[in-house]
């Protein structure tokens, strides 16, 4: 049991990791989350284990392995081992230069084992014309961590006490009764007239990756009194929009909201999700942009209705099927979902090696589209997972967010 520092205890999952981990079962949504940096420098085989074995130090809870169905809890496994949750690849010197990326992709698709720690960590070496650099690929269960506690577990930083995250931004004022009791109306009638997307999910998943500098990016969103999420929300609506033949008027689209403070020692995930209706490509950029900031205001801005706790709460009592239906359900009545994760401006290593580009991958939730945007040093990195059943061309789609960027970012 290497990595290990002192026992660990048998812990019920919270109610929402008890969810996700449920779904994890279910080949649409395969709820597993993961991070990739491009390195500076090759990652040989013994830092990549002195690397992990500090890891599951300051998190043990990666040594541990689920147990249970409907009540899942977080079990040590006897034969946990870092040799089994840790790979080292080395890509031949004559290899083609999309080989990284699809080698990427399927090891993002491989399902997690659901009878041990439901994590895995790569690190693929280059050779040839990337001589001297690699990819760092830590990929685990939604259960474990959602965006936030997965970046800063890659950053390698060290848990609060009382199991919440690093403090990133001030908690959000409390909202009172009568205006929550209005969002929850307002999101339970949108949810039921909104046509679903008519196509099952499948399993399958596509990706498209590109950057784009934060600056550009900042400086829109402080012109128009907006945030770097508006920015976000607004350009991949009008990116959507422009596929569709008929150009709609509207997008609906999911944000995800993230808290930085755990509700519960025992959680991995702090997270809910705001249904917001985004303008087209119809309106001008800044115009676009202002009602992008209304919409999301107008939703609960950072205080939205929690259905992801409501979802999580009723799912103890349901079985897993009915709880896979209700998401689609709801997820299904939405073009996108956007993710926005804050990695901070200051350089990091893994493995000895310094990141130089950082990327973050989100499940669909039997979604079509999910969009994730991590802003690390000067730059923000995006990451586009469509289901082709509701996708056809990834890339193209990747290629309009870009454009709308610029535009917006003009």
């Amino acid at each position: 049991m290497d990595g290990r520092a002192e026992p660990v205890r048998p812990t019920a999952m919270a109610p929402l990791d008890a969810m996700l981990w449920r779904l994890q079962r279910q080949a649409p949504h395969r709820t597993g989350i993961a991070g990739f940096a491009h390195l500076d420098g090759v990652v040989e085989r013994e830092d990549m284990l002195a690397y992990h074995r500090d890891l599951v130090r300051r998190h043990p809870r990666l040594t541990c392995r689920a147990t249970g169905h409907r009540h899942p809890r977080w079990q040590p496994d006897p034969a946990f081992s870092l040799d089994r949750h840790t790979t080292s690849i080395t890509l031949s010197r004559d290899a083609p230069p999309h080989q990284l990326a699809s080698l990427t992709a399927h090891l993002i698709g491989t399902p997690l084992p659901t009878d041990a720690p439901p994590w895995h960590a790569y690190a693929i070496n280059q050779s040839g014309e990337e001589a001297g650099r690699a990819v760092y690929l830590f990929k685990t269960a939604h259960a474990l961590a959602d965006g936030l506690r997965l970046i800063e577990l890659v950053q390698g930083r060290r848990p609060e006490p009382g199991g919440t995250a690093s403090s990133w931004q001030p908690a959000p004022p409390p909202v009172g009764s009568r205006v929550r009791a209005g969002l929850w109306a307002r999101t339970t009638v949108q949810a039921l007239r909104a046509p679903g997307n008519g196509t099952p999910s499948s399993g399958s998943r596509h990706h498209a990756f590109f950057t784009f500098p934060k600056e550009r990016i900042a400086s829109a969103a402080a012109t128009a009194g907006c945030s770097g999420n508006h920015v976000l929300l607004c350009s991949v609506a009008r990116g959507v929009a422009r596929l569709d033949p008929r150009g709609p008027h509207q997008v609906r689209g999911l944000t995800v909201v993230g808290d930085p403070h755990l509700p519960d020692a025992r959680a991995g995930n702090g997270v809910t999700f705001a249904s917001v209706t985004l303008p087209g490509a119809d309106h001008e950029p800044r115009a676009a942009l202002r009602a992008t900031r209304a919409a999301v205001e107008a939703s609960g801005g950072r205080r939205p209705p929690d259905v992801a706790a409501l979802a999580a709460t009723l799912a103890g009592a349901l079985p897993t099927r009915a709880v896979s239906a209700g998401l689609d359900f709801f997820v299904g009545r939405h073009a996108f979902m956007a993710s926005n994760v804050p990695a901070g401006r200051a350089p990091f290593t893994v493995a000895g090696r310094t990141v130089r580009q950082l990327f973050g991958v989100a499940p669909l939730f039997g979604g079509a589209l999910m969009v994730t945007m991590v802003s690390y040093r000067d730059t923000c990195h995006f990451s586009l997972a469509a289901d082709p059943a509701h996708v056809a061309d990834v890339d193209e789609l990747a290629e309009g967010v870009r454009a709308a960027l610029s535009e917006i970012c003009a």
